[in-house]
């Protein structure tokens, strides 16, 4: 799984065509969070706005989240994976 700094630094191609599943399985949880932290509506206009400060979103998010320690949050991903839906 890659980290959240790797996954903010992707280029299109990158996410889409190298381990797209497990690109989207950590994108997915950090959408679910945000929505659950209520912070989705602003998310979109704060990357726009720091986006020469912070061209990859990775500070940005860390903000978002309330997280300076995205190797533990990354857990949650690595949880995420093992879940099975019957």
């Amino acid at each position: 799984m890659p980290s959240f700094k790797t996954l903010c630094s992707t280029t299109t191609d990158e996410f889409y065509e190298k381990d797209r599943g497990t690109n989207y399985a950590q994108r997915d949880t950090c959408a679910t969070t945000c929505s659950n932290k209520g912070c989705c509506g602003t998310s979109t206009g704060r990357f726009h706005v720091n986006c020469k400060e912070d061209p990859t979103g990775y500070a940005t998010l860390q903000e978002l989240l309330g997280r300076k320690d995205m190797p533990s949050f990354s857990a949650i991903g690595a949880y995420v994976l093992k879940l099975r839906f019957r």
